[in-house]
């Protein structure tokens, strides 16, 4: 029996242009099992989401490291390698941060040429950092940090197994949690290799998916 439902936002909830779907929407409110969402956003985007879409439930910020929990913030890592890796390579690579990076406090987020990534590869694991792309943008993160160690820390409050969990994500950042074991779907615009580690790929996309899934693992009818 799934007992929760973890939700990528960026290219799952929403579109190319990172307009959320309305379908999207009103399936989470159709949804009578306890949803969270998981993203490398940042915690005040999560929240806002969390209250105007209008759910009761848990929201884990830049790729796990932060979260709300009962109202409670925690901070699960910190953000001064990541920061002072961003502050060097911007020196010598075209990576530049981005907005949301003030309201960070785990992570950092950039973008890069791509001939340059090898270089900042290479450079964050020389300092035990690494480097994850959401689709959307470049996110650099500590070792351990990511969507899966934001699951599996729902399944321990919850006391839950690996069967009562849905995660649907569609890119690279969403792999972690993909692996876990968990019941796993994603939508059509997913990578291939998201769609390879799914247990079920819609055939709808950016959103538009959500219905099709939740009926798809018997959640709504």
């Amino acid at each position: 029996m799934i007992k929760l439902v973890v939700l990528d936002v960026d290219g799952t909830l929403t579109d190319k242009s990172r307009m959320i779907s309305v379908n999207a929407v009103n399936a989470i409110r159709n949804l009578k099992t306890k949803v969270a969402l998981v993203s490398g956003n940042v915690l005040p985007v999560l929240y806002g989401l969390k209250i105007y879409i209008g759910f009761d439930g848990y929201i884990f910020a830049e790729n796990g490291g932060i979260a709300l929990i009962n109202n409670n913030i925690e901070k699960f890592f910190e953000k001064d390698g990541p920061e002072s890796f961003l502050n060097d390579i911007s020196g010598y690579t075209s990576a530049r941060g981005i907005l949301t990076n003030r309201w960070r406090e785990t992570s950092m987020a950039f973008t890069a040429n791509h001939d340059e990534m090898d270089i900042i590869d290479r450079e964050a694991a020389r300092r035990d950092l690494y480097i994850v792309d959401s689709g959307f943008t470049l996110h650099i993160l500590n070792k351990g940090q990511d969507k899966g160690f934001a699951v599996k820390k729902m399944m321990d409050i919850m006391n839950i197994d690996y069967n009562n969990v849905l995660v649907i994500g569609d890119s690279q950042n969403d792999e972690s949690m993909f692996s876990l074991g968990t019941l796993s779907a994603c939508p059509g615009n997913a990578s291939e290799k998201i769609k390879e580690m799914s247990n079920y790929v819609s055939g709808k996309c950016y959103g538009d998916e959500l219905f099709d899934v939740f009926r798809h693992f018997d959640l709504i009818h």
